[in-house]
């Protein structure tokens, strides 16, 4: 009788070791399954995000093509048909999913008011806002700025504008990239925009200038009736250098350099549908300058052809669980129009 017990008892154990082992195989079989669900979904959340990523970049090489069609011209801007053609931004629909082209690169800083429709007549003296293509050469490039077209910005006095330079300066000598900023001067001075080295740029972005002893928020930031908008929305860190007499707008043509009744000038004659080609302008468009360095210090500043193209590309996969959004610029040359630069936001 007890020889029947015990092996009872053995079965009983012998059972429940199975029952144990079996859980303990079931609970790691099942772990196995679910780490393999897992990475699978996020190797397809990758290969999702790198076909987005590749819609993107395919949306910007789109936006380079139809660059590329104008590279013979010499100059450009709102009055050209192809600059307001939204052929370069019609959206770029592949298997993996679709991108949008915006025009600029927002600034989350800036706060943009919408105009109630109460407000929508303007004065005729006002400057009509163009559509179309958004240029860099439009801002005023705080790499290559100097203090006197800094100060043409209101909070900008002239220690403010010394200490920009100064604080730039500082920083070409502590990255060691004083030779690419030679480039980009010498490429602004001499028109050729293809010198210029963006890498070397030492301010990467206009709120960068905060770090700047005495530059402020409020400064950068603040709209100011005078200019209608902030200061930091005429301002741009990466250019050819100079700006165009074909976009810029009003603020910026004096920060060139111009005179308020200058700029005013220049201002009316592109809202009457004046297209600069070239920069003969004084003497026609403009009096004479009879000071020979001012004449030369703003024909240094100034061009009439952008080659420096900011957008935003925002790419959604076709089930709409998943995206990516970044910012690229485009450089348009005299041969053709690449990208030079590219960030995930």
């Amino acid at each position: 009788m007890n020889s029947v017990m015990q092996l009872e008892h053995q079965r009983g154990s012998i059972l429940i070791v199975s029952m144990v082992v079996l859980v303990l195989i079931s609970a790691m079989a099942a772990r196995i399954v679910y780490q393999t669900r897992l990475e699978l979904q996020i190797q397809q959340q990758a290969n999702a995000l790198t076909g987005l990523r590749a819609v993107a970049r395919g949306a910007v090489h789109q936006f380079a093509g139809f660059l590329s069609t104008h590279v013979e011209e010499t100059s450009n801007g709102p009055s050209l048909p192809w600059w307001i053609d939204q052929a370069p931004l019609v959206p770029l629909a592949l298997p993996a999913g679709e991108a949008i082209i915006m025009v600029g690169i927002p600034d989350p800083m800036i706060v943009v008011e919408v105009p109630d429709e109460d407000d929508a007549e303007q004065d005729d003296k006002e400057e009509v806002l163009p559509v179309g293509l958004f240029d860099a050469e439009a801002r005023l490039n705080i790499n290559t700025a100097t203090p006197e077209q800094l100060m043409a910005f209101p909070g900008f006095s002239n220690v403010i504008a010394e200490a920009v330079v100064s604080y730039r300066e500082s920083l070409v000598e502590s990255s060691g990239v004083e030779a690419g900023l030679q480039s980009q001067a010498q490429g602004a001075e001499s028109g050729d925009a293809a010198a210029l080295s963006y890498v070397a740029a030492p301010f990467r972005s206009v709120h960068d200038l905060l770090q700047v002893e005495g530059v402020t928020e409020k400064i950068l930031y603040e709209s100011i009736a005078e200019l209608d908008g902030a200061v930091a929305e005429f301002l741009t860190c990466c250019s050819n250098g100079r700006i165009n007499l074909n976009t810029a707008p009003h603020p910026v043509l004096m920060g060139a350099g111009f005179s308020e009744e200058e700029a005013n000038v220049l201002v009316a004659e592109r809202n009457g549908g004046t297209h600069f080609k070239d920069l003969s302008i004084f003497g026609t468009v403009l009096p004479q300058i009879e000071d020979e360095e001012r004449h030369q210090r703003l024909e240094r500043a100034i061009t009439v052809r952008s080659s420096t193209f900011p957008l935003m590309v925002e790419a959604r996969s076709t089930k709409g669980d998943s995206g990516v959004k970044l910012v690229a610029r485009v450089f348009l040359d005299e041969s053709s129009a690449r990208l030079v630069s590219w960030r995930e936001i």
